[in-house]
């Protein structure tokens, strides 16, 4: 009887776990990767998460950051939703003796690459969709 009990709430607390944990990573992955002369930082943010953290902003952060850009709301929102059904290609290419900067969109994803030999290499990889989400919700 206990161990019939302890193996249900064991199965109850594991499927409770699973359906967090594939909630958390359904809204997609954002990747950072940071890497300068003294440091290798890798980061995988669940999306879901970062949407989360904006309910913790500062309201008048948000505020202002909602006045900022409301009026290109519509602008915005139908290029992301455009480039979401364009090909891969890359979007910016920016190319010096200090650093290269490369902006693409490959499958459903934002890339950003920022090369500088003397500084930094950073790497970031972003779901399409979510930066519509947080734009949305950035801009209400």
């Amino acid at each position: 009887m206990i161990i019939k009990l302890g193996v249900g709430l064991l199965a109850g607390i594991l499927g409770l776990v699973s359906a967090g944990v594939i909630a958390l990573f359904q809204g997609g992955i954002a990747t950072v990767y940071v890497k300068t002369s003294d440091l290798t930082l890798f980061v995988p943010v669940p999306m879901a998460a970062a949407e989360l953290a904006l309910q913790f902003a500062p309201e008048e952060e948000l505020r202002q950051i909602s006045e900022d850009l409301a009026p290109h709301k519509e602008l915005v929102l139908a290029a992301l939703h455009e480039l979401a059904k364009c090909p891969d290609a890359v979007l910016v290419e920016v190319r010096s003796q200090d650093e290269n900067v490369l902006v693409e969109k490959k499958g459903t994803d934002l890339i950003v690459d920022v090369d500088s030999p003397h500084e930094a290499q950073v790497h970031v990889v972003v779901p399409l969709h979510s930066v519509e989400r947080i734009f949305e919700t950035l801009a209400e």
